[in-house]
């Protein structure tokens, strides 16, 4: 869990409700972050300024569930005859709140891009020879 209820309720200063409601909304919130993440968050490898935005995007997911009534993930569309209206869509990594979205795309946590492992460096990159004419 990245958040506990007290970092949320004296660092983060959320929304205030009943605090084993808001433990399990941190617990939900973490689970996102992990699903929109792929896993790929090792605390350990991470700044401080990183691990902050981590736990902050975890608090603003967590009242998010608190003001909306809870986990549900469906899309909140609603239709009436004609008229109909859309709720905030979920994006296509997870299921984040875009406060706690945009927390963690500063932080490089939500970059779509190809992974490299930290073992392979440059070096190893140019000695197998792309790009050379054959």
């Amino acid at each position: 869990m990245y958040a506990d209820y007290a970092y949320y309720s004296g660092t983060y200063c959320g929304e205030s409700g009943d605090s084993t409601l808001i433990s399990s909304y941190l617990r939900r919130a973490s689970e996102d972050i992990d699903f929109a993440t792929r896993g790929q968050i090792v605390l350990a490898d991470l700044a401080d300024e990183q691990i902050t935005m981590i736990k902050n995007a975890c608090c603003a997911q967590a009242e998010s569930y608190l003001q909306a009534g809870g986990t549900d993930e469906g899309s909140g569309n609603v239709s009436l005859g004609k008229f109909s209206i859309s709720g905030e869509s979920k994006s296509a990594g997870g299921y984040l709140c875009k406060r706690a979205e945009g927390l963690l795309r500063p932080a490089g946590l939500l970059n779509r891009g190809v992974c490299v492992l930290p073992t392979r460096n440059l070096d190893q990159l140019n000695s197998c020879n792309y790009g050379a004419k054959r």
